[in-house]
Order: structure tokens, then C-alpha cells, then sequence
């Protein structure tokens, strides 16, 4: 009988440790959350079923989302992206009050004051993201001006079934990533992000919200395709039959960046893709940005990273 009361007993040791290894688990993944929560949004604004954060400046909630509107008015140093599926969502912000519904989306940029956020019929049902500021400019790099004159026009989007059918595979495929744990995380996270934030501004949609001459446009949207950091703006000029230096005026008037800088970024970019996605050679990934001699490229990536490409890719695998 002793014999048996001490195996019962240790079995009831084991079932108590257990027990506290998952209290002790479940703590510590809390305490995570509320730690990265508290970093990237500031206060905890909101309740939604399902929340997933990323160290790296990223949180993303889906299903019913809640607002405390005792947290109002907002400010906040993140940009903050929210999808309506269902329901309706008031939202004040400065002189402005907007109604998101069904296939919409309301994008407010860091630092801009949010007043209220409610509810105004039933619940509200849909998708938010919020990215630090850090985060933000890094995904959207050489975008960031016309980006940030199209949402000051106007925040309030409606997207096309398909746009939203995009935006819902981008959150699943995050929460994917988030769940599995897989490596490099935040950015995997930070490249399907961009690749959707690219879809819904893109140059011809931010063209119809802005002032953008077309010449501009499409000297951006070649530059994009070619990545060719060789290639001078006489290439681009002659192409579009403009002069070098008007074409170089209006890209400084109105994407707010020079020539020189816009290519400079998207090189430095596409470069950081390849390094981390591709088997690509540094040598190769240095001929295919247009670079004459590998040292060149090494010399401007280390400039402007910190890093050498080879560094680069260590870090990122």
C-alpha cells in the first residue's frame, strides 16, 4: 500500500509540474504578447478574437474587433489599417467623421489623431493591421510620399472584390507564418505586406488621387521594372521624350524624392529581396542591379546597411 501511494503521489508530482510548465507557457506567451502589443501600438485600443503580433513592428487582428473608447482620443506612432467584412465603423478624425462598410478600408498614417472608433450598428467585423513606424517606412520604402498624399486626401478606400480578397489572403498567409514560427519571421511577414500595400497603391491608382504627371509615372513604373542602377534619367527622358531636367524637376515636385534616391532605394531593396529569397550569387545579383563591378555594389549596400551583402544573407538565414 505504501509502495502504491507513492507511485500515486508521484504521478500527482508530475500532473502539478505539468500543470505549472503550461501555466508558466501560457504566461510567457501572454506576457509576449502584451510585451510586443505594448511596443508597437503604444495601448491596447482595441479586443479582437484573434490577435498575432511580430517583433519586428507588426500586429494583426481578425474577426470581431472591439474599440475602448476610453483609449480616445488616439495617437499613435504606428500605421494603423483597418477592413471592414461586416458591419459598420464610425470613425472621427479631426474635422472628419467617416462610415466604413462592407468591402472598405480606413488607413490612418503615424501620428495622425484618431478621436473615436465605434460600432455604429451591430458589431463590427473585419481585419486591422498595425505596423510600427519603422516597419511602415521599411515596407514601403521609395512608395512612402505618394502613399502618404493619397491616405491625407483621403483615408477611406473602397476596394474591388478582388483587392479584398487580396487583402483577407495577406492576412492568412501572415497568421500562417506567425503560427508555424517560421524562420526569419518578421521578414516574411514584412514581404507579403509590401507586395500587398504595392497592389492597393499602385503608381496608376495613386496617379487618379494625385496631382502625378503621367511622364512620372511611367518613368517610375520602368524603373521598377528594369532595377537597373546603370541607367541614367537621360535613358528614361529619352524615352519619354521629355528633357532630362524637367523630368528630374517634376519627380523631385511630386514624389517628394530625387532620381538618384528613388533608384538608389529600389536597387537596395530588390538587392535585400534576392540576398534573402534567391540562391543567386552576390556576384550575380550585383550584374543583374546593373553594377559593372561587384565591389561597387558591396561598397553601396555596406554604406547604406551597415552590412556587407554576404552579412546581409547570414543574418537573414
Amino acid at each position: 500500500m505504501g509502495i502504491q501511494i507513492c507511485i500515486s503521489t508521484g504521478r500527482v508530482c508530475q500532473l502539478i509540474n505539468l500543470g505549472l510548465l503550461l501555466i508558466t507557457k501560457f504566461v510567457e506567451s501572454y506576457l509576449y504578447l502584451g510585451l510586443v502589443m505594448d511596443t508597437i501600438v503604444g495601448t491596447a485600443f482595441f479586443r479582437a478574437p484573434h490577435v498575432f503580433s511580430v517583433r519586428g513592428g507588426f500586429v494583426f487582428c481578425e474577426g470581431e474587433i472591439a474599440f475602448i473608447r476610453e483609449c480616445f482620443p488616439l495617437v499613435t506612432d504606428c500605421f494603423i489599417s483597418i477592413a471592414c467584412k461586416g458591419g459598420e465603423l464610425s470613425i472621427k478624425q479631426s474635422d472628419k467623421h467617416y462610415v466604413l462598410e462592407a468591402g472598405e478600408v480606413f488607413d490612418n498614417l503615424p501620428g495622425r489623431e484618431i478621436y473615436d472608433a465605434f460600432s455604429s450598428i451591430g458589431s463590427f467585423t473585419g481585419y486591422m493591421l498595425v505596423i510600427s513606424k519603422d516597419a511602415f517606412h521599411s515596407v514601403v520604402g521609395n512608395r512612402m510620399y505618394p502613399i502618404k498624399k493619397t491616405i491625407e486626401s483621403s483615408p477611406k478606400r473602397h476596394l474591388t472584390p478582388q483587392m479584398f480578397d487580396l487583402l483577407e489572403q495577406c492576412f492568412k498567409t501572415c497568421t500562417s507564418v506567425i503560427e508555424l514560427g517560421m524562420h526569419d519571421c518578421a521578414s516574411s511577414v514584412e514581404n507579403i505586406i509590401r507586395g500587398t500595400m504595392i497592389g492597393a497603391y499602385s503608381m496608376q491608382n495613386i496617379c487618379q488621387g494625385l496631382n502625378i504627371d503621367s511622364r512620372v509615372v511611367r518613368m517610375i513604373e520602368m524603373i521598377d521594372k528594369n532595377c537597373d542602377f546603370s541607367l541614367p534619367i537621360e535613358y528614361y527622358a529619352e524615352l519619354i521624350r521629355v528633357s532630362p531636367r524637367h523630368l528630374s524637376r517634376m519627380m523631385k515636385e511630386q514624389m517628394g524624392t530625387s532620381f538618384s534616391t528613388y533608384v538608389r532605394n529600389k536597387v537596395l531593396s530588390t538587392a535585400k529581396e534576392l540576398l534573402l529569397n534567391s540562391s543567386l550569387s552576390v556576384k550575380a545579383i550585383s550584374v543583374k542591379l546593373g553594377f559593372s563591378e561587384m565591389s561597387n555594389f558591396s561598397r553601396l549596400f555596406k554604406k547604406e546597411t551597415g552590412h556587407t551583402p554576404t552579412e546581409y544573407r547570414r543574418m537573414g538565414r
